[in-house]
């Protein structure tokens, strides 16, 4: 019998049928992406300082509106579907929970990132499709508390987001080839983002940095609000209650 648990994996027979289901909603006129751009976008709305209804990220993932019925033929068909995408955002959410600079290798984020097929013209780059997810959820879903970072907090943000950025390709970015170049005429050290070992270095601090944005929004959502006192009248000036009396004599009388 299948484990079909919350937490259960999804398999290679799971991730070919969720694919499946996403080309269904293609054919029938829908924006639907593909399994790695979902499953960044799950993690970018794990990562996410705001709570986002499962219902309004998957209508965000396939272009309708969250109102609107998954448009399958089958009711059997749309509940596999939310169950697939359910169950990855449960392991999803589970796995950036840990703190990734003390978690065991197996306990951190393991992204469904896949090797653009030999041959294909046009091809993303290793792990691309999935930083575009992860970014989308920062497009789709703004905060008002981005608007409340200090400058050190902002600061930090911009950089785990950078590390997203640099699995982008120049085109993705709208840079034409002679851009990228004279980005690098700049003065801007040239780094090869399609070597190997440069690409898992890359896909491995964009996912500490997935981490790290959960624990920051965490963090930051458990510190005490600070609350200012209003500044108190002198004991000698009016009593702000409109009484006509002296402070001291009024309501600083009960302090």
């Amino acid at each position: 019998m299948t484990d079909t648990t919350p937490l259960s994996p999804l398999s290679d027979a799971d991730c070919q049928r969720l694919d499946e289901l996403l080309a269904t909603l293609r054919d029938r006129g829908l924006d639907a992406p593909d399994v790695e751009f979902t499953d960044g976008l799950i993690a970018g709305v794990v990562a996410h300082p705001s709570t986002i209804d499962v219902s309004e990220w998957i209508a965000a993932l396939i272009g309708i509106d969250p109102e609107d019925e998954i448009p399958f033929e089958s009711d059997e068909e749309r509940a596999e579907f939310i169950e697939l995408l359910d169950r990855r955002h449960a392991l999803v959410a589970a796995a950036l929970a840990n703190d990734p600079d003390t978690a065991q290798d197996g306990d951190l984020l393991d992204p469904l990132i896949f090797e653009p097929a030999e041959g294909e013209e046009d091809a993303p780059l290793l792990g691309e499709y999935w930083a575009e997810g992860f970014l989308a959820a920062y497009d789709v879903w703004e905060d008002e508390v981005f608007e409340q970072l200090d400058e050190e907090e902002s600061a930090y943000l911009e950089d785990r987001l950078a590390d997203f950025v640099e699995l982008l390709s120049p085109e993705a970015l709208g840079m034409s080839e002679d851009a990228a170049e004279d980005d690098d005429d700049l003065g801007h050290e040239h780094v090869d983002r399609t070597d190997p070992a440069t690409r898992d270095l890359d896909i491995g601090r964009a996912i500490w940095s997935a981490h790290a944005l959960r624990r920051f929004w965490a963090t930051r959502a458990a510190k005490p609000k600070t609350v200012r006192k209003a500044d108190e009248p002198g004991r000698n000036d009016p009593c702000p209650c409109g009484s006509g009396r002296k402070y001291k004599k009024c309501h600083g009388a009960e302090q």
